[in-house]
């Protein structure tokens, strides 16, 4: 069994997008030509490659057709071409799918702009290397003529949504239907410490009112493939970008985009410890239905706890007893924490001083936030987003003396997560030190794979790169090779970047071979 730092986790951001002059415009040629304006603008760009993806398999073991499937769930194809006529009156093809210098990915996906990480050992570097988002954003508005305005959030206060994933991954051998039936506790209570906030009750806000999350309103159903309709509090896409013999990739698309750094982290690195304390007691005990986690309707209390920003709503559980979102929260503390106490009591355990503090950094500070939540909710307002949000928004209805309703509230709600510096509230406020820096390391630590996707990303031999596969172009050949697992290391002192030719080839087959 793995420890929490070898976990490997990757991160997907979904940026809203609209014009600046606020024209209506088409959302896939918007976010088409906004990716190519970047892509253009940085030296070196490989195109994504899709090869060995396959989201249509199902962690249940089924696998649904392709004609059966909706348009949206076939990510495993490329957008079709976007063109428009450059300054010099000549036509040309956008690019909209390309590798990152950090061996992650920008590209449109459905009508918007995303960026993913590239793959991550442990909680705390995924989130410390999604904070590139704001960098690739702001560069990319600038490249586009400053025409976009991109927001990371997951509403457009009209019904729309878009999203921000999770990816863990787990063991193939875990029970998934036991894992999934326990984190789904979790992943309904943690908007209580990592909820965006929005305003607006419904899809479409059409209740007056405030909540913690902004995707609470559109989950559906418990599980199913689907990610864009009929939303699942569990996704099942069985597509691991790895062993699938030994690991699958559980895919999270319920989170809120956090503006608020702390948010984040919290959300990120308590699911990540949460999944491992589970896995490692399923494997000695799958009846864990028994700790008194499993809650007996998870959509409706979904919708109950994101707009009971009280904090008071009873949550009825599987087994008839009730239990606030702060009460079964310090359910899962506990697991953990009891877990953790075990595993550094066994006779192989072996970590550094950085490894053990990363994991006592989330107990201590997932703790201390429920604490202050449950004594007053504006305690924690420095480190929970939907509280800052929730604070400085009722500080302007008592200045406009309006309700939650007024188009001037709805309108600063909406710029909150502007990713314009000089516009967006949540950018300004974290500038001018509002809010608490979480504990993250000064450089993120990335897979073997990653490592090498990001040396491969700049050799001029290179067509295309994937999270498992790279092709590369000798002469008129074109011959594509396995990166391998994500757990695959390599020498890091082969000059990967500057191969030429047969040694490049050499490289490849040898990585193929080991895999």
């Amino acid at each position: 069994m793995y420890a929490p730092w070898e976990m490997v986790v990757g991160l997907e951001t979904e940026l809203g997008i609209r014009p600046v002059d606020s024209r209506p415009i088409n959302q896939i040629a918007a976010a088409s030509e906004l990716v190519d304006s970047y892509v253009k603008s940085i030296d070196v760009y490989k195109s994504w490659c899709y090869a060995g993806e396959d989201p249509l398999h199902d962690m249940f073991g089924g696998r649904l057709g392709r004609d059966e499937a909706d348009p949206s769930q076939l990510t495993d194809v490329p957008l079709s071409p976007c063109a428009r006529t450059n300054s010099s009156g000549v036509g040309e093809t956008l690019v909209t799918n390309v590798v990152l210098p950090d061996g992650g990915r920008f590209y449109v996906d459905h009508a918007h702009p995303e960026v993913s990480t590239p793959e991550c050992l442990g909680a705390v570097s995924a989130v410390l290397l999604d904070t590139r988002v704001k960098e690739i954003a702001q560069a990319a508005m600038m490249a586009a003529g400053n025409k976009f305005v991109l927001y990371r959030s997951n509403v457009d206060g009209k019904g729309a949504t878009w999203g921000h994933h999770e990816n863990y991954r787990i063991c193939r051998k875990t029970n998934f239907a036991d894992l999934a039936s326990i984190l789904i506790g979790h992943l309904i209570t943690r908007p209580i410490f990592c909820g965006a906030g929005r305003v607006g009750i419904g899809s479409s806000g059409q209740v007056p009112g405030f909540q913690m999350s902004q995707r609470a309103d559109y989950l559906e159903t418990v599980s199913g493939l689907q990610t864009t309709f009929e939303r699942p509090i569990i996704n099942t896409r069985d597509e691991p970008h790895d062993d699938s013999e030994k690991w699958r990739r559980l895919h999270i698309i319920v989170g809120d985009s956090n503006s608020l750094l702390f948010s984040q982290y919290l959300r990120v690195s308590t699911t990540a410890l949460v999944l491992w304390a589970c896995e490692r007691l399923l494997s000695r005990n799958p009846l864990l239905q028994t700790l008194g986690l499993i809650v007996a309707d998870p959509v409706y209390e979904s919708l109950k706890i994101s707009h009971d920003t009280s904090l008071k709503h009873s949550i009825t559980l599987a087994s008839g007893a009730g239990a606030s979102a702060l009460e079964l929260s310090l359910r899962y503390w506990e697991l953990v924490r009891q877990e953790w106490d075990t595993f550094q009591g066994e006779k192989d355990f072996s970590a550094t001083a950085e490894q053990r503090r990363e994991v006592e950094d989330t107990l201590y500070h997932w703790k201390r936030v429920l604490e202050d939540l449950g004594t007053n909710p504006y305690l924690a307002k420095d480190r929970v987003e939907w509280v800052a949000k929730k604070s400085l928004l009722e500080r302007y209805r008592e200045r406009l003396s309006c309700g939650w309703n007024d188009p001037r509230i709805k309108a600063l709600d909406l710029s909150w997560a502007d990713m314009r510096q000089e516009y967006g509230p949540a950018l300004k406020m974290e500038q001018s030190g509002a809010f608490t820096v979480p504990p993250l390391p000064v450089k993120p630590i990335l897979s073997g794979r990653a490592h090498l996707r990001a040396k491969l990303a700049v050799n001029k031999h290179v067509v295309d790169l994937g999270w498992s596969f790279v092709t590369v172009s000798l002469g008129n050949q074109l011959r594509r090779f396995t990166l391998g697992s994500a757990s695959d290391t390599y020498n890091s002192r082969v000059p990967v970047a500057e191969l030429e030719g047969e040694e490049l080839i050499s490289f490849l087959e040898g990585l193929s071979e080991n895999g």
